[in-house]
């Protein structure tokens, strides 16, 4: 199936998806590049930037293909719209917070280049190759501008400049850049792993910018992404060899828990006799990398009371800004973890509930046999590991991005082909499935 546009191009439809999805990753290059070059005005370039993303998205639509992945986004996003308008009918004391101020519902939810319309472009591409090879191709041209970006604030300018809450401050560090990076060392390192050690050096690139000019946060990420290409290593193992490595790991997992101070500190000296100097290093050499919680022990403090008089149903979206806000003198008053956010706004019963449903996803993928939309999957989980310290889920596109995956892996694979292939590897090995494998339904 092909689409005519002018010009006499002819491209699919899952052609004109991948286009969509690249133009909507590398928006940033794209605004700074109509900034910086041509000179357009600040508040035209994000909607510059959206025209060029959702152009191939609108011919998809126009020709009335993707039917399903219109729909399904259609849903989740009334879906969100009816819990902030019932949040507001029994709130109406969060009116500033939904409607009004930089992190409004509309601007920071709605606007279609926030975080949850990579939902619809992730469920826009049914071939799970064609996505990861977009993926990759965003990445180099991530990668290349973060790596300008760097360059040009440290050695040229002499400062970061901050965005967010305390845009336009001078500082030594980038509380996003560091989030953004770890994306590239997510996917370039299990790309590594997929299709060759060459990708290794641009994770590595990406590490080092975080550590030079990164937050704290995302070594978090870092070393989710170190834990999982050990158990990716070991259930690769026959059982016998599988028990012993697990308890291998275990022993040294505990002598470095036990020993983590010093072994922080030892990473920052040597980092600092490298060369490397930045925030996060000094955090890791005087030893207060995970001392210093920045406020957090007061609002995770908050959040609990929260939970304890929300009831089964919580205090309903940007319940915990309105509460935290107005009970300590922290003016960006998010819980800074999933966890507590989706408790507080949601309740005990229906926040829990989600949050089992999450955990059993994330088990069920992790032991799942490899394929590409698991990897897909895996890509945007981690760097959404944010969420565990710092960020709110609504802002983060990578949570969105997550659960499109999830939902497309369990349809392109499935639970019945997953069960099949474990029944014959005989519990001894697992290999690659895929959708062309399993005769799992395409959408």
């Amino acid at each position: 199936m092909r689409i005519r546009i002018p010009l006499k191009f002819r491209l699919t439809a899952e052609e004109l998806a991948c286009m969509g999805l690249f133009l909507y990753l590398i928006k940033s290059p794209i605004k700074t590049f109509l900034y910086y070059v041509l000179r357009t005005p600040a508040e035209v370039n994000s909607w510059i930037a959206i025209v060029l993303s959702y152009i191939p998205v609108i011919l998809i639509l126009l020709a009335g293909k993707k039917r399903r992945a219109f729909l399904r986004f259609g849903c989740v996003l009334l879906c969100i719209f009816a819990i902030c308008m019932l949040t507001y009918l029994f709130h109406p004391e969060y009116e500033q917070w939904l409607f009004q101020g930089e992190f409004n519902i509309w601007l920071a939810i709605f606007r279609p280049d926030m975080a949850p319309y990579l939902f619809l472009f992730i469920c826009l591409i049914d071939d799970s190759g064609r996505l990861l090879n977009t993926l990759k191709w965003a990445g180099f041209v991530l990668l290349a501008y973060n790596v300008y970006k760097l360059v040009y604030a440290e050695l040229v300018r002499g400062y970061w400049v901050a965005t967010g809450v305390n845009r336009g401050v001078e500082g030594e560090y980038n509380l996003g850049f560091g989030y953004d990076v770890l994306l590239l060392f997510v996917l370039f390192s299990i790309l590594g792993k997929r299709e060759g050690k060459r990708y290794y050096v641009l994770s590595a690139i990406s590490l080092l910018c975080i550590l030079v000019a990164g937050s704290r946060g995302p070594l978090v990420g870092v070393g989710l992404v170190v834990l999982l290409q050990l158990w990716e290593y070991i259930r690769a193992k026959r059982p016998m060899q599988r028990m012993i490595w697990i308890g291998g790991f275990l022993v040294v997992f505990g002598l470095i828990l036990f020993n983590l101070s010093s072994l922080l500190m030892g990473a920052g000296r040597f980092l600092q006799e490298l060369g490397i100097s930045s925030r996060t290093v000094e955090m890791l050499a005087d030893g207060s990398y995970y001392t210093e919680d920045s406020g957090r022990s007061v609002i995770w403090g908050v959040a609990g009371d929260l939970i304890r008089t929300g009831g089964p149903f919580g205090h309903g979206i940007y319940g915990d800004r309105y509460e935290i806000a107005r009970q300590t003198t922290l003016w960006i008053g998010y819980c800074h973890n999933i966890a507590l956010e989706i408790l507080v706004d949601f309740g005990y019963l229906l926040g829990g509930i989600i949050l089992v449903v999450m955990l059993y996803r994330i088990v069920r993928i992790l032991r799942a046999p490899e394929s590409e939309w698991r990897s897909v999957y895996l890509i945007f989980l981690l760097s959404a590991s944010q969420l565990i310290f710092s960020g709110s889920f609504w802002y983060i596109s990578t949570f969105w991005g997550a659960i499109a995956a999830d939902i497309c892996w369990r349809e392109k694979c499935g639970a019945k082909e997953t069960a099949s292939v474990r029944r014959e590897a005989g519990g001894m090995r697992l290999y690659p499935v895929g959708p062309e494998q399993s005769g799992g339904r395409l959408v």
